[in-house]
């Protein structure tokens, strides 16, 4: 799906399809004049809120704003008018960026002939993304990283540093990896219930590809809404290895790197009729928890995360619910994954080769004999969650999305496209890396019911959950009226 078209600003007076702004306007740099409002109406990094602390036995703290900020500070009109002039030269970099780097490539025969084979095996909405076009990725995303961290005094997570961040984006390049996060993103928005405008917080963002689903579903079921999601995360290199997926996918978006300037796009947002119009991503660069330093009560109509907020800590997560209390619209949905750590998987090569070879037969022979997962032992399971427990081993698949990625290698195994095949093959072999790598760590989705229960929220579990492969736990919860 294409993202927004925006058009080049006059050097006055500007119309664009994000709005018109009537009277002419005269800067000299958009640093000059915003980030000086900045400094002199703006509290050093804060914005003034004053979010449920971790380990804290205070209640939530109670705030007048229905907005989608509180207590920030009024930018006068000529402020305004300065900054929704940079975030359309800055919309039409990126529209730059899209036709000069992406578009030679998407629409290259080769790869169109590609995509639409692929699109006869997995789902059309899916981000279809070439293994052979990986190093444009990259040599993207670092150009991104540069010039995010040039001027910015931005910290580096050593968790979630550029391999970590490169693992992620290439698991993603399967579309077994996708797909989870594509279901429950769909799932979410399906019941989400939009009227008007929404405002979506999405955290933990890795390396884009959930985002852009995200927004892509947010759209194409509310197609005449103008979308705000806010997506965020605190390592700058899934910052921006984001900003290289939605340049390639086209939609437009935003970059705070602190809570100064996201202040500022709130209330760009807010008090400015391009603002208002806006439809597109806003990638902060943040902790989750302090995220809820910036939102007013209230002003937030859905929280998504995929694996994002997977590895808090039950206290953090505790947290994290009291603060959705606060800034959630009555009936706003939060919809999380984590891994399910009763399972990890051991892939038998033999059988995946036999998939492979002829992924029809051994559908038919496997479903014949009644076979969804093929077990394979138990061995330790190293989480904190479930001491003394024993973790199931799956060493096969037969469920529906496991032949997406087995029938696309068996297309290119069939063009003797061993470069992409292989390329492909290391992609999954990665993803079922990363599921074992990271198990131990997870706090597992389905845990969220006790603290729920525990701490007596006012949230209400979802019911019909997807089908997902039963390593993924997905989880939904619904705000309801205080008891």
């Amino acid at each position: 799906m294409e993202g927004e078209h925006f058009l080049e600003p006059e050097a006055t007076t500007m119309t664009t399809n994000i709005g018109i702004i009537e009277e002419p306007v005269f800067v000299s740099s958009y640093s000059e004049n915003i980030h000086q409002k900045q400094e002199d109406e703006i509290q050093e990094e804060s914005c003034e809120k004053t979010p449920v602390e971790a380990d804290s036995d205070e209640s939530v703290t109670k705030h007048s704003s229905q907005n989608i900020s509180q207590n920030t500070p009024l930018i006068d009109k000529g402020a305004m008018q300065s900054m929704s002039l940079q975030v359309s030269r800055d919309l039409k970099t990126q529209q730059e960026n899209h036709k000069d780097v992406w578009l030679p490539i998407l629409q290259d025969k080769k790869r169109l002939k590609l995509e639409e084979e692929y699109y006869k095996i997995s789902p059309r909405e899916l981000v279809y993304f070439d293994v052979l076009d990986q190093p444009k990725f990259f040599e993207e995303t670092k150009k991104n990283f540069d010039e995010l961290t040039k001027e910015n005094n931005v910290r580096i997570d050593k968790r979630w540093d550029k391999k970590e961040i490169d693992k992620m984006f290439s698991k993603g390049l399967n579309p077994n990896s996708l797909i989870t996060s594509f279901e429950s993103s769909k799932w979410f928005v399906k019941e989400s219930h939009f009227s008007k405008d929404p405002v979506i917080l999405d955290l933990g963002i890795g390396a884009g590809w959930t985002t852009v689903m995200l927004y892509e579903n947010m759209k194409r079921e509310n197609p005449n809404l103008n979308v705000k999601q806010i997506s965020v995360d605190d390592s700058p290199y899934s910052i921006a290895a984001t900003q290289t997926m939605l340049n390639y996918k086209n939609i437009p978006y935003i970059v705070a790197t602190n809570p100064k300037e996201f202040s500022q796009i709130q209330n760009w947002f807010e008090n400015s009729q391009e603002g208002k119009n806006f439809s597109g991503v806003v990638l902060f660069l943040e902790k989750f928890q302090n995220v809820f330093n910036c939102l007013g009560e209230k002003s937030i109509d859905g929280v998504y995360s995929s694996h994002g907020t997977a590895y808090l800590s039950r206290n953090e997560y505790t947290t994290l619910f009291k603060n959705f209390s606060r800034t959630l619209k009555e009936d706003g949905l939060f919809v999380v994954d984590s891994l399910n750590i009763l399972y990890t998987n051991k892939l038998d090569p033999k059988l995946v080769l036999a998939q492979m070879l002829a992924p029809k037969t051994m559908k038919k022979l496997l479903t014949k004999k009644g076979i969804e997962y093929i077990y394979g032992g138990q061995v330790q399971n190293d989480s904190k969650y479930f001491v003394g427990q024993k973790t199931q081993v799956l060493t096969g698949f037969n469920t529906s999305q496991t032949y997406y990625i087995l029938e696309w290698c068996n297309y290119l195994l069939k063009r003797f496209d061993f470069n992409r095949l292989v390329k492909t093959m290391k992609s999954l072999l990665l993803t079922m890396d990363v599921i074992d790598e990271y198990r131990s760590d997870v706090f597992p989705s389905s845990l969220l019911k006790e603290i729920i229960e525990e701490e007596d929220l006012n949230f209400k579990a979802l019911t019909n959950i997807p089908e997902l492969p039963i390593f993924v736990d997905t989880q939904g919860f619904r705000l309801v009226k205080e008891k």
